[in-house]
């Protein structure tokens, strides 16, 4: 009996030093957490002070063209891919039909059009026209942003629930607007998105 008292002893003895360890490591990991807690409030900060997308004010197009020649400089370190263009294409162009729709356009109306996609490894160049700065307004929310919800144009009626209203921006990717202008009437737009992988 003294041999198997003796051993319980010891394996008591062996987790008392394992909670007395423990209790220790307990004590000083706040002090190591407030430092990486620390450590990582300055990086954060860093960070968006060196890569800040918001231009100075005033200095909107100056940052866009600068963003512009940035990107492009990219493209140019990149293959051309002909082959897969069809995902983007097909994701813009349904933005395009739901902002004609959020934007209140008759049946068969084209508030906007996709001019020219070229897509590379990573990045994509699109330009687009529009018919007012209304319709890009309304491509651009939908595309980016999210699409809203319908409007209540009549209370005392229920309207039946629509796809293409209420819901998460539809194109996925970042995008970068670079080059808007009025021209005839119309609104043209040069900007980038990023590559979608289905």
């Amino acid at each position: 009996m003294g041999l198997g008292l003796k051993r319980r002893w010891i394996a008591w003895g062996v987790l008392g030093i394992g909670f007395a360890s423990l209790s220790c490591n307990v004590t000083t990991q706040p002090a190591s957490s407030n430092d990486e807690l620390a450590k990582l409030k300055a990086e954060v900060a860093r960070l968006k002070a060196q890569g800040s997308e918001r231009p100075p004010k005033g200095q909107e197009a100056a940052f866009a063209i600068k963003r512009g020649e940035e990107i492009d400089a990219r493209i140019k370190q990149e293959k051309e891919d002909l082959t897969a263009q069809t995902e983007e294409r097909k994701l813009l162009q349904q933005a395009l039909d739901v902002a004609d729709k959020t934007a209140n356009l008759p049946p068969k109306s084209h508030g906007g059009a996709i001019d020219k996609l070229q897509c590379y490894t990573t990045v994509c160049r699109v330009e687009t026209t529009h018919m007012s700065q209304a319709t890009f307004q309304a491509f651009m929310q939908v595309a980016f942003n999210g699409v809203p919800g319908k409007p209540d144009s009549d209370k005392d009626c229920c309207p039946k629930p629509d796809k293409d209203w209420g819901g998460p921006r539809i194109y996925p990717g970042w995008y970068s607007v670079t080059r808007t202008g009025m021209s005839g009437g119309k609104m043209s737009a040069l900007f980038y998105v990023g590559r979608v992988r289905p």
